[in-house]
């Protein structure tokens, strides 16, 4: 917490502002921003997949209860990033909105590894599209629950060349999870949020071909297809977080996730995360 107070200007944690405007939480809600509003941060080890650790999110809400975001200290590392929210219904009892976002790692584009590790990596191009159906539901003033169905499609695809052989293809993941949360506001000035990822279904296709030469002379091809269905039941991710607000505008959240997944495994320590954010 000494570095979010810092950033903060060493102010104390003051009561949630009553306008939803200020005061309601967007992210990881079905909620978008009012149109013109803007929120900014910086984050480490934040427990959103699509953050990949590092996070400057951007978002900014537009008419029509539309909003868009983007990582900028991704687009600083070479990976382009967009996504947009809709808000498409929303009474006093629920709220519901779709989103759809997009990732794109490329070697030549990336400043962070040097150019001969790039060479290496080959022609490839990385994939990363996850599609959100998102519902709010205010139970009482103090307390709302959440749920996200997810849909991710990942692809990796390219070639790889080298003097005596030749290959190209792609793999990829195709994956539905579900993400119940609860949000609660017992304490004047500070939410509680549990939110835990349950994994559906997972499979990995993957295809590709290519030649080799073993001797002079002798040139081999290969072409292959398939798919793997992963067992991922049971691999549920766990994430809680303390969000202070700092008037009206600074916010500082506090995270710790237990069982962060990738594909088939999982870490069994618990990981600690940190976000400060401002909304104008």
């Amino acid at each position: 917490m000494v570095a979010g107070m810092v950033l903060l200007g060493g102010c104390n944690p003051t009561a949630i502002s009553p306008d939803p405007k200020l005061g309601a939480q967007t992210t990881r809600t079905a909620r978008v921003l009012e149109p013109n509003a803007m929120e900014a941060g910086i984050g480490i080890l934040v427990p959103r997949q699509e953050e990949l650790g590092v996070s400057i999110p951007y978002r900014v809400g537009f008419p029509n209860d539309f909003e868009g975001r983007v990582n900028i200290a991704h687009l600083l590392f070479g990976l382009p990033n967009l996504g947009v929210e809709y808000k498409f219904y929303e009474d006093s009892a629920m709220i519901w909105s779709t989103s759809i976002g997009g990732t794109w790692l490329h070697p030549p584009f990336l400043t962070i590894i040097p150019d001969s590790f790039k060479d290496s990596l080959g022609d490839i191009h990385i994939f990363t599209i996850p599609v959100d159906i998102i519902g709010t539901f205010p139970v009482l003033d103090w307390i709302e629950l959440s749920g996200r169905l997810v849909y991710t499609h990942s692809n990796l695809t390219g070639s790889m060349e080298s003097s005596d052989s030749d290959f190209s293809g792609s793999v990829g993941t195709r994956e539905v999870s579900v993400m119940p949360s609860i949000s609660i506001k017992k304490w004047n000035y500070v939410y509680l949020n549990i939110e835990v990822e349950v994994p559906l279904y997972s499979v990995v296709p993957a295809q590709g071909g290519g030649q080799f030469q073993p001797e002079e002379g002798i040139i081999v091809g290969l072409e292959s297809s398939g798919e793997q269905e992963l067992d991922v039941i049971g691999l549920i991710t766990t994430n809680i977080a303390l969000e202070w607000h700092f008037g009206n505008h600074h916010r500082a959240r506090l995270y710790a996730t237990y069982g962060q997944r990738f594909l088939q495994s999982r870490a069994e320590s618990v990981i600690p995360g940190f976000e400060v954010y401002w909304r104008f």
